[in-house]
């Protein structure tokens, strides 16, 4: 075992080289990263996107000379077409290099026959609770993916009566040695009343291959090498929260010293993956908006590989601190409802590899996105199943818990109500006001990782369980703009990487009963204040005195049914959009000479505007403008809608304010301290026709 690399070895990225040409529809252009610094030769996957109608099923392209398959995944097209599928082959990389791939026509060399071999490995999973030992050998449940180059397949254990449940996805590709691993180990049982377990260890043992898990400085992995395998622990003498677990990923490669040839190959697996990405821009097909925003110009040219390796450096530098609970920087706050901006705000993430084509930044990103899974919000049945809400009609989530009140959600899934304080180590579910899970559904698109469209599938079975649309129900109510915004964007994600039928539904059924039923100006001409909610006097909006609108909520609430449109084509959800983002232009932002402003809150007269002079004036029992905040750049989206809209209605006056808005919202972009991609790029990143 000594031959196996420590995680000190991925220290420098590939040298800098020219980044790849924007891809064209007939020769899409791959790019491939070699972050460690050994060579190899294994299985590559790549998500490549298409146009709509561009490819009816199998993408006819492959990689020269070398048998290319294909597995499509997610939601297509409203015609039917593929939106994004993984491009699967074999290729080699140099030490800390680099190769650009331009695929060719046509299905290239046969592919072989039968499936790929699963590894001759036993995965045994151990928890110690008290003074009681559980093990489990998760079993297999189904392949995830079948082909003839990638087999994936997934298992699952209970860990006995601990409470615990464990899912392993095991990835082999045809003729290599090592397979990728993604463990995951969860508290969650309808059986028993406690809200957590105490854990005096939390382990993975493999037998017949070592298991070398990445991240382990960060996440506080103890690895080490036995007779026939490796040991990994993942937890000591912490608690796992209700729906709480531990999500892990990695390697497995052979214990005997491999063939010379094979040798830097394992190496390189257990230090870094395989990463590949390439330019999105012509698809239309990243995110649920399908825009790709530039990078800003100070990243320009050689400026964005210089900013990509320092990035790197920090990164692998960072792979300390060993806390299995830390949480990283691409994604929400532990607690999900913090107020203030925060990083995974914004219309998309990841921009930079979907505008480029180089992948450095997903592995970045993997180390925070998977943290995800320390959300209590994960729930199994008693034989291991997730809980699917179609079975549990009486079962209603509210922040991804069980709704607190007993009257509302009268399926407990077996805990106690009221329910009892747990240690969930300051992590929350997301509330509807601050749903978001951008760098998640952007790094699961990007890559197709198995584990991450599982995340995305556990979040659209909370969107079922709790956004009701039975009338009466308390959660089946519109409630905050931003929060319908946020929530309608991130269930656009989960849709764009899952497909999910009963998702598509309910956002369908929640959009026409619910949120376009509730808007409270809808029925109003646009000269009036078309308002998605307003709302009684409240002592922290204009001084207290006066019913209220807040006209950035609705700038949010039009991004996220932008969203919900472009991916689904409801024209209820293009209705509100563009009424809440024309409303909100006209009504709710200030443009006069070089100053642009949104409101945070204005006077709710019963659908009539201020009269111009209260716009000016510092009354604060009119307007409040929303000076020293962020709304202005969460709201610069819907700004966008309402531009595209007066172009389309022959609107001069809106044009001309919606441009006046956006040359000055963009002549005030700086650079961040890191140098990178600054938080309004991610939010002016709105399409619309």
């Amino acid at each position: 075992m000594a031959w196996l690399p420590g995680r000190s070895n991925a220290q420098e990225p590939p040298a800098p080289t020219a980044p790849p040409a924007a891809p064209t529809a007939a020769a899409p252009v791959l790019l491939l990263q070699n972050l460690a610094p050994f060579a190899r030769d294994e299985g590559a996957a790549v998500v490549v996107p298409f146009a709509a109608g561009a490819v009816p099923d199998t993408p006819p392209w492959h990689v020269p000379d070398t048998p290319t398959s294909w597995q499509p995944f997610g939601a297509r097209w409203p015609d039917g077409s593929v939106r994004q599928a993984l491009c699967l082959f074999r290729t080699g990389l140099p030490a800390l290099g680099e190769r650009t791939l331009t695929l060719a026509a046509g299905p290239g060399p046969a592919l072989p026959t039968g499936v790929p071999e699963l590894p001759a490995v036993q995965l045994v999973v151990s928890a110690t609770v008290g003074d009681r030992l559980f093990t489990a050998d998760p079993e297999r449940q189904e392949d995830l993916e079948l082909g003839p180059l990638r087999r994936v397949e997934l298992r699952r254990a209970r860990l006995g009566d601990s409470g615990l449940v464990a899912e392993v996805i095991l990835t082999a590709w045809r003729d290599q040695l090592h397979a990728q691993v993604d463990i995951a180990v969860f508290y969650s049982d309808p059986r028993l009343p406690a809200m957590q377990a105490d854990l005096g260890e939390l382990a993975v043992q493999a037998h017949g291959m070592a298991l070398v898990l990445r991240h382990a400085g960060r996440s506080g992995i103890v690895q080490s090498a036995t007779a026939d395998g490796s040991r990994c622990v993942l937890l000591q003498k912490r608690a796992l929260g209700d729906g709480q677990g531990l999500r892990r990923t990695g390697v497995l490669v052979p214990i005997a010293p491999p063939a010379e040839r094979n040798r830097p190959t394992h190496h390189a697996a257990a230090v870094a993956p395989l990463l590949g990405a390439t330019d999105w821009r012509a698809s239309g097909a990243f995110g649920p908006l399908g825009h790709v925003p530039p990078p800003p110009p100070w990243l320009a040219g050689e400026r964005l590989r210089a900013y990509l390796a320092r990035a790197h450096q920090r990164f692998v530098a960072g792979d300390r601190g060993g806390d299995p609970f830390f949480c990283g920087p691409h994604g929400l706050e532990r607690f999900a409802g913090q107020t203030g901006d925060q990083a995974d705000f914004g219309l998309v993430k990841l921009s930079l590899v979907a505008a480029t084509g180089m992948p450095s930044l997903l592995f970045e990103a993997e180390a925070s996105v998977l943290q995800e899974a320390c959300r209590p919000v994960h729930y199994f049945e008693a034989d291991g199943r997730p809980v699917d809400p179609n079975a549990h009609p009486d079962w209603i989530v509210w922040s991804g818990r069980t709704h607190w009140h007993g009257g509302v959600s009268k399926d407990r899934l077996g805990k106690p109500v009221p329910e009892p304080q747990f240690e969930a180590h300051g992590w929350t579910g997301k509330d509807r006001e601050h749903w978001s899970n951008n760098y998640l559904g952007a790094f699961a698109q990007l890559t197709g990782a198995h584990w991450a469209r599982a995340e995305l599938q556990n979040e659209a079975r909370l969107y079922v369980a709790g956004q009701t649309v039975t009338a009466g129900w308390s959660t089946s109510n519109a409630g905050a703009p931003r929060g319908a915004g946020r929530t309608a964007l991130s269930a656009s994600w989960m849709l764009l990487v899952t497909g999910d039928a009963a998702l598509r539904a309910r956002m369908d059924a929640r959009l026409q009963q619910v949120y376009h039923a509730q808007w409270r100006g809808r029925e109003l001409p646009a000269e009036r204040v078309r308002t998605m909610a307003a709302n009684d006097p409240d002592a922290r909006m204009l001084d207290g005195k006066q019913a209220y609108w807040n006209p950035w909520q609705d700038a949010i609430a039009a991004c996220g049914f932008a969203a919900q449109h472009r991916l689904t084509g409801h024209p209820l959800a293009r209705e509100l959009a563009e009424g809440l983002a024309t409303n909100v232009v006209r009504h709710g932002w200030l443009q006069t000479g070089d100053r642009q402003e949104i409101a945070t809150a204005m006077r709710w007269q019963d659908g009539a505007p201020l009269d111009p002079a209260s716009y000016a004036t510092a009354d604060l029992s009119q307007v409040q403008w929303a000076t020293g905040t962020a709304f202005a750049t969460w709201a610069i989206g819907a700004v966008e809608i309402a531009r595209v809209v007066a172009v389309r209605t022959e609107d001069t006056a809106l044009r001309d304010k919606c441009e006046a808005i956006q040359q000055l919202a963009r002549a005030a972009r700086k650079p961040p301290e890191d140098g990178g991609m600054d938080r309004f790029g991610e939010f002016d990143a709105m399409r619309w026709d």
